[in-house]
């Protein structure tokens, strides 16, 4: 009788976390929206960058490097008025994921730029920008999925246009 008790509670624990989701409140969905407006600088110097590293450009690299410290902030302040935890800890893990990045990428940049003939570090360099932007890569397939987890249809209109598909989606 216990564990047919045990059961039933069990199940019913489990049926109350399958009901409708939650929407965000409209204050999250402006967050959200200024996160994304914020967020999108950001990958635009980190593409030109890139773009500056296959060109063998490492000023302009460094220069491109050098302007997300304030745009990383800019990004994360909607990120901490998030009032719902989960969705707070998506974007604040974005974040994380996309500061790692461009440490590793800064840190490849200045290696090649003051020490270009240390192979060794400049490789193991390359592993950790390669390793950080492979994990960027894999968030940024997942990040539209995971807001808008936390969103109603409507809300998802209205945040479609912000937060764009992931390449290749």
């Amino acid at each position: 009788m216990r564990r047919a008790l045990l059961l039933v509670a069990a199940t019913a624990a489990l049926l109350v976390g399958c009901g409708d989701k939650t929407p965000m409140t409209d204050a999250e969905v402006r967050a959200v929206t200024s996160w994304a407006a914020a967020y999108k600088p950001i990958a635009a110097d980190m593409l030109a960058a890139s773009d500056a590293l296959d060109k063998d450009q490492l000023d302009a690299a460094q220069a491109a490097l050098d302007r997300l410290p304030p745009k990383l902030d800019a990004a994360e302040t909607p990120v901490r008025a998030l009032r719902t935890a989960d969705l707070r800890a998506t974007l604040a893990d974005y974040m994380r994921i996309t500061r790692r990045t461009v440490k590793a990428f800064d840190a490849y940049v200045t290696q090649l730029r003051t020490k270009p003939d240390d192979r060794t570090t400049v490789l193991r360099k390359q592993g950790e920008l390669r390793d950080a932007n492979d994990e960027l890569f894999a968030a940024d397939s997942k990040i539209r999925d995971r807001v808008f987890d936390h969103a109603n249809e409507a809300q998802e209109r209205q945040l479609d246009p912000a937060i764009p598909l992931p390449i290749g989606g």
